[in-house]
């Protein structure tokens, strides 16, 4: 008996070392924030913030890490100005009452101003996640700027707005509709119901009002519940009523243009994000495009001939890269009707990142030629073969078009891009138009990362048969340089390729016109009747200009990510600074050797045979590399079931045992739910929430 005693003992003291340890290494946790300090303790820098029940499952699961999270940043959050606090909704309910806490455990960002933004839905609830979260808020510029500034915008009313869509405003405004009847301080407005994305949008449009300004863009909001009539007839319907669709009330923007009665109103409608970024670029794009800048041709010329390079020092950052639609017209024939499409492309062309509208009397069909000639001297460069030379024919199919014409010139890219409008139809079809501009939207070569990845795989599939990878490293000088020397390689090589596929193409023009004569010949031979034979002559020749590779480059520290993000094992491939991968879109496969299964880098011979026996095997020398596989998913809507994608039919299973053996618990809570709901006036604003939040709520 005297040892089992003994070793009970023994085991206890250890426990109790062990928690004392443990108390010791979380020593000077914070206690959770109350009503009577909870302002106090915001004022000072930022704080990402826990609102837990003790009664919550999930909060007790997110406690521990919780509090590692809190270890970690203990130190490094206090030289970043951030940290990591908690709330009782059991002892402080008013407090999780005013701030709109629906479920357990919530995670928000704060500041002095309060509320900022939501954990992201889709982030993981584990250490790493959160401390990433943390320090990627710390340093975030835009959170810097709603610690020290207000909003500029101010209220209005219908009658104002009205006076501003009539054509009266001296000054572009960008206005904020939102579902409330009393918001008049813009700053300090918290009473948000039935609108779960008003509080952070709050924040965004603060940010949006100071950094419009640098633009000459004004900001003004305006009450929807206080102008019924107004809102309605704008189709802001949502923000007026309450119904089962809680998740699409959000506020809406519009821009209104200054001195114009027509074609002055732009509602952004790409759905709602509490990013800054879409909606600032939307404002700017419409308004500094509503009025075209003249350019010339030495511009132009700047802008085709500029030497992409990855340097911290660089004139144009390679993520910066712009694209000019250029009007191009001559002055002694140009009509005023034909300036009248800049109006009908304005709102397109918000949609397309870093775009300016240009226009121009000067010849830049010259800049054209120019343009083809130092493709193929930076072809022959590197050329293991004959000289390459511009094809006459070839050329005269591409530049085909009338005066006036759109050109479309983009930074670092000799090459500039003809619309073929061969009448005044096409030039004045917006459709069509804006067709041709997303056809060649993307800069010549896009950062690519694992966010990234699958929407560039999908970049017009009809078009772009792959996406040819260049492995850089920006994290020193020499790595820069070294990343810059291989980017002219990877780009000959990319030219190289180009000449082929654009000969191929021509080669199938020159067929099909073959075939047509030869009918219409076949059928005057014949004698056949006139009505047939004009027919065949009127057959359309098409001009494909498909098999094409879309440009990007990763950074080796990326490359880890972006391989798991394609379900390829990170051991495939090297990832050294030249490396190349090719996604080959069409056969979903990833390829990193050359057609003579060496590592595929960017010497320009090997990218150059290696795209050709991927994109057109017909003129390819050597078979296709086999690479391995990838896995491109569809993406998902945010409120469609991520957990059952992962877990399927189990929880199924799963959640009709719990209905069948908990059911009458869940009735009672049910309606002890309702009752709290129909207290608060908060019926019908959970919506359809995502499993993936769930994952982590009572």
């Amino acid at each position: 008996m005297f040892f089992p005693q003994v070793l009970a003992v023994f085991i206890l003291s250890l426990l109790c070392q062990a928690s004392q340890e443990i108390d010791d290494k979380y020593a000077g946790f914070p206690k959770p924030l109350t009503e009577e300090n909870f302002k106090l303790e915001l004022a000072n820098g930022l704080h990402v913030v826990e609102f837990f029940s003790p009664y919550c499952s999930h909060c007790k699961q997110l406690e521990p890490k919780w509090k590692e999270a809190w270890l970690q940043m203990k130190d490094e959050g206090e030289k970043l100005g951030i940290t990591l606090n908690q709330i009782d909704c059991v002892a402080s309910g008013d407090l999780c009452v005013d701030e709109d806490i629906e479920y357990f455990p919530t995670l928000r960002l704060y500041g002095p101003n309060g509320f900022i933004k939501n954990y992201p839905a889709s982030g993981k609830r584990n250490v790493a996640s959160i401390v990433d979260f943390a320090k990627t808020e710390a340093i975030n510029p835009d959170n810097l700027e709603t610690l020290t500034n207000k909003s500029e915008s101010r209220l209005i009313d219908d009658a104002e707005f009205v006076e501003m869509i009539s054509g009266e405003a001296a000054e572009p405004y960008f206005v904020s509709f939102w579902p409330t009847e009393t918001m008049d301080d813009f700053d300090s407005y918290s009473k948000f119901i039935g609108c779960e994305n008003c509080s952070p949008f709050q924040r965004t449009w603060m940010l949006l009002s100071n950094r419009l300004l640098k633009y000459g863009i004004k900001s003004a909001h305006l009450n929807c519940a206080a102008h019924q009539q107004l809102c309605s007839k704008l189709g802001f319907d949502k923000l007026l009523k309450f119904d089962d669709e809680y998740a699409e009330r959000h506020p809406r923007v519009a821009l209104v243009l200054p001195n114009k009665t027509t074609n002055n109103l732009f509602v952004y409608d790409d759905g709602f994000t509490a990013d800054v970024t879409p909606y600032e670029a939307f404002a700017k794009s419409i308004y500094t495009n509503n009025k075209p800048k003249s350019i010339t041709n030495k511009q132009l010329e700047e802008m085709m001939y500029y030497k992409l390079d990855f340097s911290s020092e660089a004139y144009i950052p390679l993520n910066s890269q712009k694209i000019h639609l250029v009007f191009s017209y001559d002055p002694k024939t140009v009509v005023s009707e034909d300036f009248e499409i800049f109006e009908y492309l304005l709102h397109s062309l918000s949609r397309v990142p870093n775009v300016e509208l240009r226009t121009s009397q000067e010849n830049v069909m010259t800049l054209v030629r120019d343009g083809y000639e130092e493709f193929y001297s930076d072809i022959n460069r590197y050329n293991r073969d004959s000289k390459r030379v511009l094809d006459e024919a070839f050329f005269t199919l591409t530049t085909l078009t009338q005066s006036p014409t759109f050109v479309l010139f983009k930074d670092g890219d000799v090459v500039p891009h003809v619309f073929h409008g061969y009448s005044t139809t096409e030039m004045r079809n917006p459709d069509l138009i804006m067709s041709w501009v997303m056809e060649h939207s993307k800069p010549l070569i896009s950062k690519v990362d694992h966010t990234n990845v699958e929407e560039l795989t999908r970049t017009n599939p009809e078009i772009y048969d792959s996406l040819t990878l260049l492995c850089v490293d920006t994290s020193d000088k020499e790595s820069q340089k070294q990343s810059t020397e291989s980017l002219d390689k990877f780009l000959a090589g990319y030219h190289d390729f180009e000449d082929t596929r654009m000969k191929f193409m021509f080669e199938k023009i020159l067929n099909r016109r073959g075939r047509k004569q030869e009918i219409i010949k076949g059928l005057r031979d014949k004698n056949t009747e006139i009505d047939k034979i004009v027919g065949a002559m009127r057959i359309e020749i098409v001009h494909e200009d498909d098999r094409k590779t879309l440009l990007g480059y990763v950074d080796v520290s990326d490359v880890d990510d972006l391989l798991a993000r394609l379900q390829v094992d990170a051991n495939v491939a090297r990832r050294s600074v030249g490396d190349v991968f090719i996604i080959d879109t069409k056969n979903k496969k990833l390829i990193y050797e050359d057609v003579s299964q060496s590592t595929l880098n960017s010497t320009p011979n090997n990218l150059r045979d290696t795209l050709i026996s991927i994109n057109i095997p017909e003129k390819a020398d050597s078979e296709a590399p086999h690479g391995v596989p990838i896995r491109i998913f569809a993406v998902q809507n945010r409120r469609s079931s991520g957990l059952s994608f992962r877990l399927g039919h189990f929880v199924l299973l799963a959640l009709i045992i719990i209905v069948t053996w908990k059911g009458a618990v869940f009735l009672k809570h049910l309606k002890i739910n309702r009752i709290y709901k129909a207290k608060r006036n908060t019926t019908g604003l959970l919506g359809t929430t995502t499993y993936e939040k769930k994952n982590f709520q009572d």
